[in-house]
């Protein structure tokens, strides 16, 4: 996967902005430094685990703060809406 890091960073939305005629007039090729969200390498002392316990606050949180702002249950059915947005 990392060598498809260029993939996985945001070098694509001043492209996309430009074509939804928003604010964005790159083509999406710039030079800056990449981030790698693949391949996480940190040290043995670094907790990268997300335990039961964690997903369980992280559905309470989103309930309690973009439930009420947006009107969606769960991140699935947010992007699901943008998606059919973006076909509009």
């Amino acid at each position: 996967m990392q060598t498809n890091d260029h993939l996985f960073d945001d070098h694509h939305m001043g492209e996309r902005l430009a074509k939804l005629n928003r604010k964005g007039s790159g083509k999406g090729t710039g030079s800056g430094k990449t981030s790698s969200k693949v391949g996480l390498q940190v040290g043995d002392d670094v907790n990268v685990c997300v335990s039961d316990e964690t997903r369980e606050l992280l559905i309470k949180k989103w309930q309690e703060y973009v439930t009420p702002s947006t009107g969606h249950q769960t991140y699935k059915d947010m992007l699901k809406d943008f998606e059919l947005a973006q076909l509009a």
